[in-house]
Order: structure tokens, then sequence, then C-alpha cells
């Protein structure tokens, strides 16, 4: 990274007069101009490193000097590691057939490498079993389809968070934690798939380094270190269909999708009894968050609790009906759109469907372009609680082998 064309524009450049931006751009324009024309790397070539196998280093004396020299070279996210010795990486190779020199992908923003391999060394780390590490290669394929966007959420300043999904047979099989708490990594294989794939994807792409980091203040702990958890195929009320199922997989396969949000957004409603009145406050919890980073830029993935789940279902609301309301009533007053300040970024960056509701003045400015933006499931326990994930495109699944 030494050798490259970089131009540092001071922060911030937001939330700033129009002239102190011009200001910030003439004194880099010059600079910009060159590095992009002229600039000229001072190596001829670069030495790219193997992505297999994976170097080795010198075993030092104790566990707690190995977690030092990992967290001095930002091979860890700062929590204690398992050491990844070369028997350890070995046996849980043993829970794939695939080979360890497999390219799954490159992480961006870095666009580092990730073989079988790697994944199975930062599985280690991470305390999985080699039963677990056919799930987390599953995550990280997930997590490079277009859908998923890993390089937006990794290079914001945006406090967000990344997580695996799990659906069928195979998380009852491993113990994968899908009804109360579903979002605490507190079971191991949660705890120890979600941080796995973490490790792997942050370090991959270069999120976590020794260096200064991204996030103005970041997401609290855990969705960060490790987010996993379960559909709650069990609470599906009838008629409803898995996630996987609506995706274009057989009831039978178990698979994994990934999706980011800037934040976990929840729905906490006590009070309404009916499921059109559960559905309204759903949309009224969205509020001004759709325009700038749902629909758009994506969508949107709402884990219904169980409750909530239950009592949409009793009046009638198939899944379809759900996202069919949502799409009908998820609105913001178009007068948001056309205040100043942030709203102005927001209205600019609209798509046309949007700008020309606009301009044609209508009251309520509808929020999805189609139903389909919208992603149904069921996850968690008892409480009138639901999650929703704004900015998450339809999550692709990925079949678990």
């Amino acid at each position: 990274m030494e050798d490259m064309p970089f131009v540092v524009v001071e922060h911030p450049v937001g939330g700033i007069a129009p002239e102190d931006v011009r200001l910030k751009a003439d004194r880099v324009i010059e600079d910009i101009i060159y590095k992009a024309t002229q600039w000229v790397p001072k190596k001829t070539s670069v030495e790219m490193k193997k992505a297999y196998p994976a170097a080795m280093v010198s075993a030092v004396d104790t566990i707690e000097d190995v977690n030092e020299l990992f967290y001095q070279n930002a091979w860890t996210d700062g929590l204690p590691i398992i050491p990844p010795t070369k028997q350890r990486v070995e046996n849980m190779l043993s829970g794939t057939g695939l080979n360890p020199d497999y390219l799954i992908g490159l992480i961006p923003p870095r666009m580092g490498a990730v073989t079988v391999q790697l994944i199975a060394i930062n599985a280690v780390m991470a305390g999985a079993k080699p039963e677990h590490l056919p799930v987390i290669i599953a995550a990280v394929k997930a997590a490079l389809e277009p859908e998923v966007d890993l390089r937006r959420w990794f290079t914001t300043t945006l406090a967000n968070f990344v997580s695996v999904f799990v659906q069928g047979p195979i998380v009852k099989k491993l113990g994968i934690h899908y009804g109360q708490s579903a979002l605490l990594p507190g079971p191991k294989p949660n705890a120890a798939i979600g941080r796995a794939f973490s490790l792997t994807t942050r370090l991959a792409g270069g999120v976590i380094s020794s260096g200064e980091k991204i996030g103005t203040m970041a997401t609290l702990g855990i969705p960060i270190y490790s987010s996993c958890l379960g559909e709650n195929e069990e609470a599906l009320p009838k008629g409803w269909n898995p996630l996987r199922v609506d995706l274009g997989c057989k009831r039978g396969d178990s698979a994994v999708s990934v999706f980011a949000a800037p934040w976990p957004l929840f729905q906490n409603d006590h009070d309404s009894n009916t499921g059109k009145d559960v559905l309204l406050s759903t949309c009224y919890r969205l509020g001004g968050h759709l325009i700038r980073f749902g629909g758009h830029r994506g969508g949107i993935v709402i884990l219904f609790g169980p409750e909530h789940a239950a009592t949409i279902a009793r009046d009638g609301y198939s899944k379809e009906d759900v996202k069919q309301f949502i799409y009908d009533n998820a609105r913001i007053p178009r007068e948001w759109l056309l205040k100043g300040g942030t709203w102005e970024i927001v209205r600019e960056e609209q798509p046309e469907w949007i700008k020309k509701a606009i301009t044609n003045g209508v009251p309520m400015i509808q929020h999805f372009n189609s139903p389909e933006q919208i992603t149904i499931s069921v996850a968690g326990g008892a409480g009138k609680q639901s999650l929703l994930g704004i900015g998450c495109k339809n999550p692709s699944p990925t079949i678990i082998r």
C-alpha cells in the first residue's frame, strides 16, 4: 500500500457549507490530476503473496505470547484466539471435502484471496469445530454475492453489522440457536461460526488493521465480533415457507444467507393486537430510515418475532400479503425530501421513480419500487419484538455442502 497514489481529503466534507467543500476540493485537485495522469510507481512490479499455502510463523512459548504476536500483527479481532497450529488446521479441514487450496473468492476492499485453508485457520482461531466448517465456507461464499455489497459496508464510517442467517435441517443438527435471544452469541455454534466468518472476511478484506479504524463510533461489539442465528422454522405460521424455499432452494436443503445493514433496528410493539396494526407499526418504525438506507440502495430484511408473525398470520396475511402491505404503506412525507441539509443529499441520491413522485407532488412518497425488495422470515422467541434490517437486498442463499 506504500507505493500507491493516494490523495487525502481533509475530513469532514459533509455537514459543511458548499463553499467550504469547494475550498477543500481546490486544495487537492492538482494533486488528484497529477496522481491520475502522471504518477509513476517506484517499483515496476510487485511480488504478490501466494494465497496458498498460508505462511507459517515460528512457535512461541505460551498462548499469551501467541495472542500478543497475532494482535501486534493485526491478525485477530482483539479477543483471545486458539493458536492455529498445523495439526489443528488439518483437523479442521477434515470437516470439508474441498481441497485446502480451493479459492472461494476475493474479499473487498483489499481484495484478499480466501482459500478453504484460510477459512479453516480462522475457524480454529474462533474456536469452531470441523462440523462447523461447511457452514462458514458457505457463509463466506454468500457474502460475496453482489446483493450483500461487502465493499459498501467495509468502507463506511457508518455503524453496521453483517450477519449470518442459517436455515434448514443443519440448524438443529449443529445446535445453532434460533429461538429466545437468537442474536446473542452464547451458544457455541452461533458464537464460533459468526466469529470465524467475521475474522475471515474482515482480515482478508483489510478491515481489521493495526492502523486507523474506519467507523465514527462503530457498532456495539457483539455484532462485529460474531453475528449468527438460525431461522425459527418451528415458529413459521402455516402457509409461510422457510426463507430458503422462497429463494429457490428445496425444503430439505440447508442454506446460509448473509445480510448487512447500518444497524439492527428493533420493532418493540406490545400493544398491537391485529395483524394490520402490527404491520402498520412496522411501517411507522421504519420512518425516515427508509429513503436513506432502504429501497433505492437495496431493500429490507424483516425477521419477525414468533408472536408478531403469529398475530399477522392469524388475520390471514400470507408472506406475499405482508410484502404488499409494507410496499403500499411504507412511505415518508414529500415535504421531508424537500428540506435542506442531509435531505438535500438524500433527494439527489434517489432513483428516477422517486424523483418523479416528488416532481408530481405525491404527498406521501412510496419507498419501495417493488414488493420483491422486502424479505420476510421468523427468528427469536417469546416477546413482542421484531428485527428490521434496512439496506439489505434480497440475500441469495448458498447451499451448505
